[in-house]
C-alpha cells in the first residue's frame, strides 16, 4: 500500500492502522517525511542570444525540478514552464531587458531549494 505525503512538514510522523472488522486491534507505525533532493542543472539549450532579439524557448535540463519551479538571473525572476522533473523551460526571452555578458541562472523549485548556476551569454 502507499499514501499521499503531500502537505506532511518534513521529520516524524506517526500512522495508527485500524482494522475495519475489528475496533479492537490498531497498529501504530512511525515513519519519516524527509527533504526532497534540490534542482540540479546539467546543460542549457541554447547557451546564448544575440543582444536584441527574442529567443523563443530556452530548455534548462538537469534532475528534481518541480512544477512550480522559476528561474533567477541575477534579480531578474523568470517564470518556467514544467515539462518534466528532467527539463523545464521558458518562452519568450527578450535579450533586451538585459546587458550584454555571461549571465548565471539558477532554478528554484517551490520549497525554496536552488540549483547550481549555469551560464547563459548575451553577446
Amino acid at each position: 500500500s502507499s499514501f499521499d505525503t503531500t502537505g506532511l512538514s518534513v521529520g516524524k510522523h506517526t500512522m495508527m492502522i485500524r482494522w475495519s472488522n475489528s475496533s479492537l486491534y490498531t497498529k501504530t507505525y512511525d515513519f519519516y517525511v524527509s527533504k526532497p533532493p534540490p534542482p540540479t542543472i546539467s546543460s542549457i539549450s541554447p547557451t546564448s542570444a544575440a543582444l536584441g532579439t527574442t529567443v523563443s524557448t530556452v530548455s534548462i535540463y538537469g534532475n528534481n525540478f518541480q512544477n512550480g519551479a522559476y528561474a533567477k538571473a541575477g534579480l531578474l525572476t523568470l517564470p518556467l514552464k514544467y515539462s518534466s522533473a528532467t527539463r523545464v523551460y521558458f518562452e519568450n526571452l527578450n535579450t533586451n531587458i538585459v546587458k550584454a555578458g555571461v549571465h548565471n541562472i539558477i532554478v528554484v523549485n517551490p520549497d525554496q531549494q536552488q540549483s547550481n548556476p549555469i551560464t547563459f551569454t548575451i553577446k
